[in-house]
């Protein structure tokens, strides 16, 4: 597997960990679990996804600039 083929990957299990989480969050929300729980288990656990993009799309911008900026040199 080479570099491209894991980020693909990751991604979509970072996706599908969320929708896990958003399913099981509702399902806790039926039974005497307190809100405040299940809302920090909710934001916990879809931000894992948020995060990876986020940092996907940060290190494309600095190799952009990067490269840039070697080009002007």
């Amino acid at each position: 597997m080479d570099n491209r083929e894991f980020k693909v990957i990751l991604e979509k299990r970072t996706l599908d960990f969320a929708i896990e989480i958003v399913k099981f969050c509702m399902r806790l929300r039926k039974m005497d679990i307190p809100g405040a729980l299940i809302t920090q288990l909710l934001k916990a656990g879809t931000s894992i996804g948020g995060n990876y993009r986020e940092a996907k799309e940060l290190l494309a911008i600095f190799n952009s600039i990067s490269r840039n900026s070697k080009k002007k040199r």
